[in-house]
């Protein structure tokens, strides 16, 4: 029974150090769907289907940096001038961000990237 002793610990130690590196993972492929995303809206070519946007949304799964959210606000200003853009936290996004112009849904969300990889179930692009 000694070894169990021995076996314990190490099997703790394996779990935190998975938990930690699953953290890591999941903030670091966050910030990069975001940036996929800023990146997509400022080539995304609205033009050919939005004529008039009234209405901006920003969905991400926690605050932006300011930074972050200028970046937002100076791609949507290049394709429709000066309309506000709200920004909006909710849980369901679970990272990356979702755009909504309109009815138009440009979704970078790591929701999104799960169910269209099949490993949850729901609806791709549930905000439109």
């Amino acid at each position: 029974m000694p070894w169990v002793a021995i076996l314990i610990p190490i099997f703790v130690l394996q779990i935190v150090l998975a938990t930690i590196v699953i953290f890591f993972l999941l903030k670091t492929l966050d910030r990069n769907l975001t940036e996929m995303g800023i990146i997509r809206l400022e080539n995304w070519p609205f033009e050919r289907k939005i004529i008039k946007a009234s209405n901006v949304e920003v969905l991400t799964s926690k605050n932006l940096k300011p930074l972050v959210k200028a970046r937002i606000q100076q791609a949507v200003a290049k394709h429709f001038g000066g309309i506000p853009v709200t920004f909006t936290i909710s849980r369901d996004v679970m990272g990356g961000i979702v755009v909504k112009i309109n009815e138009e849904v440009l979704d970078c969300s790591m929701r999104n990237r799960l169910i269209e990889g099949g490993l949850i179930k729901g609806k791709i692009n549930p905000y439109a």
